[in-house]
Parts: structure tokens; C-alpha cells; sequence
């Protein structure tokens, strides 16, 4: 990244007018919002310089799935009319169901308030601010006094006051110099579904994205820890995609885990958010950076049904697939069956290949395969919790840190599978995570870090 121009950026020509706020229970009444019969054109953006903008999903509108037809085109995003939300796979016999995030409400438009910076960590920069199919939190619930305890993905929301923690960060935020401790304090003590309710909050009360006063305020890895938790995980994963492959070279370690790892609801809403972010279609710059079989199985990958639709695993059928691979391991096989799968699918054929010949499925593939293929088939068939466990622990292995890695190993699963992640951890180290990562990290991104990892959700 070469950093970000501190010029502002023309007014947004193809959005229309935003009046005011969603009515919050008790915040003013929308005034500005025409019914919503799909996105209008875009007319006002300018010939693209250099990075594509970024942007935030509305807010108000349940999502009712995630679009099966790629992506929509540029004239204008119609309604999602997609899958209903995915509910997960039933234990098969010892099998864990998926994870993954339930749909969420998005983000009103942001029009009119200018940018004063940007981060250095790689973020694009923003030139307006369109909608987005996002993914990981709850309905919208009023940003204000909360009357229970709700349980819900990404954490609880607990009785409590989101208006007074806007203020907090905005006070902590206000003038010259930047109260951290303030920062830290606020944000590391909520669940990712609160932090949610804070960014609804803040903006209702000060009309900007939290997010953008977090760039304008802050630099460096604190910054990156911000926004990964303040953004919902479908702008972080799509922000991650396209740096993965942005300029000279690609990173295939970030570009693999993104696509492995996340399951076919996930992804497709990060291809929706990608081309709003980006103003391109993650499909076409994978084919750019990648190649031959390695290509393939992302493609694959990113197009599949991943457990869309799929209601549990049949062992009959994993029984079948797994004499496949064993009697016919070649590359269009191990595409075919484990690329198009879903994460229960692919961690029951892990068992069965096992207890059927007495190897493991990973030493296979590592024996028949090589290079970025292997690489990606074997993160495929691993437990994610195992593997994000044994991220965290080679970042911090040796002389130095990986900051990068760790960073985006805790953040990205914060509010999903954190919890699994430091049990496994704890098992196979005999060490707890929290005590590895405070030996290893300092300042405030380290203490931000560890507040992160000092709570259970």
C-alpha cells in the first residue's frame, strides 16, 4: 500500500439524499428515504485512480439470504431475493454442525461528511458510501437503554446504555490527541454484537460512521485492531480479500484462508460487499492472481454451494466420496468433492477416510499434492478452530511477532469461534493464548488485543 491521498472526494451523484436517520424508538423520524425498490444507478463516480472506495451497508432492511447469482451489476444492485438464512448442519454422529453468521441489518448511506485520512494499515479510500449485504449481528435493536439480556451470534447484548458509549468514544476521540485508554476501554469490553449497537448509536447521534473517526483519529496496528472489530466481518473479510491480491504479487496465505474458511452464505455476501467496496468482482481478480488447479479449486470455492440449502451430512454419500478420493486422488476429484462441500461435509470426510484406510486425510493430500494446491486443499479438511490455533501459534513462534497474523486471527474471529480457538489452543500448547499474546505484544494494540481475548462470548 502506498497510503491514501488527504484530498476529499467529489459528492456522490448516484445515491439518493439521506434526510436523517432510521427511527431508533425515540430518534427523529426518517424524512428522506424513497420506498426501497432497489439501488438507483450509479451516475457520479469518477474515473477510478487508484484505489476503489469503500463503503457501508444500509441499515433498516432485513437481509433474507444471500444472492446465488454472483454479482449484480453495475447499473444498480436489485433486491436480494436469495437463500434464507443458514441455520447450520445437525451433529451427524459425532460431527459438528457449521458455524457461521446469521444475516444481518445494514447501514444507512453515509452522504456528505468528508474524509480526514486514512489509515496506513491498507484501507481503501471512501467516496461514498453504498449498500451492503452484510453478515455476523442480529436485528437492529434500539441504540439505547437495552430492557434484557439477549443472546444472540457474535455475543450477548446486555442491559445497557449504547448512546453513553458513543459518547464516550466520541468525547475520547474529540480534539487534539486521542484518549486510548478511553478506547480501549469502551470497545474491548463488548461483545461484537454490542460493538454493532455502538456504531448504530454513534451514528445516530453524530451523523458519521464510527469507523471513519476511528481513521481519522488513530494509525497503525491499534487502528487495524479498530476497525476489524467496529466494521461488520463481511467489509473486514472483503477488505482482506482484495488487499490479498491488490498490487504486485499475491498473498496466498490470507487470499486461502479467506476463501477456506468461510462458508457459502459468507462468501457470498462478502462478493456482494466486495463490488460495492471495490467496484469489481472478486471472481475476476482471483483469476488475475491465481492459476491452473490452484485456480480451479478457488473458483470452486468462491461459486460452490458450501452447505447452502444443505440440511445435514448423509455418511452414506461421505462413505462414496471418500473411495473416490482414495481410488481416483487427482486434482479434478479432490475439486469436485471437497471444494464444492460444506466445513461438516469436509470434516466428515476426514473421519471416514481415517477410519477407513488408516491414514490420515491431510497426509494424503500432502503426499499426492504440492504447492498452493495442497496448501488450500489442507486448510479445507482441517478443523478451523485447529487451524487458527495453529496460526496464532507460529505468528508468535521464534524470534518476533507476527503482528499481522495475529491480528487478524483474533479479530476475524472474535463473535465466532474465539472461544474454540483458545480451548484448542490451550490443548495442544499447554498454554493459554491470552498468556502467549501478552508475552509477545505491548502498547495499545496489545492491551485492546488482549481485552479482546480476556472475554467469553
Amino acid at each position: 500500500q502506498q497510503g491514501y491521498p488527504q484530498q476529499g472526494f467529489p459528492p456522490q451523484q448516484g445515491f439518493p439524499p439521506q434526510q436523517g436517520f432510521p427511527p431508533q424508538q425515540g430518534f427523529p423520524p426518517q424524512q428522506g428515504f424513497p420506498p426501497q425498490q432497489g439501488y438507483p444507478p450509479q451516475q457520479g463516480y469518477p474515473p477510478q485512480q487508484g484505489f476503489p472506495q469503500q463503503g457501508y451497508p444500509q441499515q433498516g432492511f432485513p437481509q433474507q439470504g444471500y444472492p446465488q447469482q454472483g454479482f449484480p451489476p453495475q447499473q444498480g444492485f436489485p433486491p436480494q431475493q436469495g437463500f434464507p438464512p443458514q441455520q447450520g448442519f445437525p451433529p451427524q454422529q459425532g460431527f459438528p454442525p457449521q458455524q457461521g453468521y446469521p444475516p444481518q441489518q445494514g447501514y444507512p448511506p453515509q452522504q456528505g461528511f468528508p474524509q480526514q485520512g486514512y489509515p496506513q494499515q491498507g484501507f481503501p479510500p471512501q467516496q461514498g458510501f453504498p449498500p451492503q449485504q452484510g453478515y455476523g449481528f442480529p436485528p437492529n435493536f434500539t441504540p439505547a437503554q437495552q430492557q434484557a439480556t439477549t443472546s444472540v451470534a457474535g455475543g450477548s447484548i446486555v442491559n445497557h446504555d449504547f448512546t453513553a458509549d458513543a459518547e464516550l468514544l466520541h468525547n475520547a476521540m474529540k480534539g487534539l490527541g486521542t484518549d486510548e485508554g478511553k478506547i480501549i476501554a469502551v470497545l474491548g469490553s463488548r461483545s461484537r454484537a454490542e460493538l454493532h449497537q455502538i456504531d448504530l448509536a454513534y451514528r445516530a447521534k453524530y451523523g458519521r460512521i464510527l469507523a471513519d473517526k476511528i481513521k481519522s483519529e488513530t494509525s497503525g496496528n491499534f487502528q487495524r485492531v479498530l476497525l476489524n472489530i467496529v466494521q461488520t466481518p463481511d467489509v473486514t473479510d472483503a477488505t482482506y480479500l482484495y488487499e490479498s491480491m491488490a498490487g504486485m504479487g499475491t498473498n496466498e496465505t490470507i487470499l486461502n484462508e479467506i476463501m477456506a474458511t468461510r462458508d457459502g452464505a459468507e462468501l457470498d455476501a462478502i462478493k456482494m460487499t466486495y463490488v460495492n467496496l471495490f467496484r469489481r468482482g472478486s471472481e475476476k481478480d482471483i483469476k488475475g492472481d491465481a492459476s491452473g488447479k490452484h485456480e480451479n479449486l478457488l473458483l470452486a470455492l468462491h461459486n460452490g454451494p458450501r452447505g447452502k440449502g444443505e440440511t445435514g451430512v448423509d455418511l452414506n454419500h461421505v462413505a462414496a466420496d471418500v473411495k473416490k478420493l482414495f481410488e481416483a486422488p487427482s486434482d479434478v476429484t479432490f475439486t469436485n468433492i471437497i471444494g464444492n462441500a460444506s466445513h461438516a461435509y469436509n470434516m466428515a470426510l476426514r473421519e471416514v477416510f481415517t477410519r477407513t484406510y488408516g491414514k490420515s486425510l491431510v497426509d494424503f493430500i500432502k503426499k499426492q499434492f504440492s504447492g498452493s494446491y495442497e496448501d488450500l486443499m489442507v486448510i479445507l479438511v482441517t478443523p478451523r478452530a485447529e487451524y487458527f490455533a495453529d496460526k496464532a501459534y507460529h505468528a508468535m513462534k521464534g524470534m518476533g511477532t507476527d503482528e499481522d497474523t495475529l491480528i487478524r486471527v483474533i479479530t476475524t474471529r472474535y463473535g465466532v469461534d474465539l472461544d474454540q480457538i483458545k480451548n484448542v489452543y490451550l490443548q495442544k500448547y499447554n498454554k493459554t493464548l491470552y498468556d502467549r499474546v501478552k508475552s509477545e505484544v505491548s502498547g495499545d494494540f496489545g492491551k485492546l488485543l488482549l481485552e479482546i481475548l480476556g472475554r467469553s462470548d
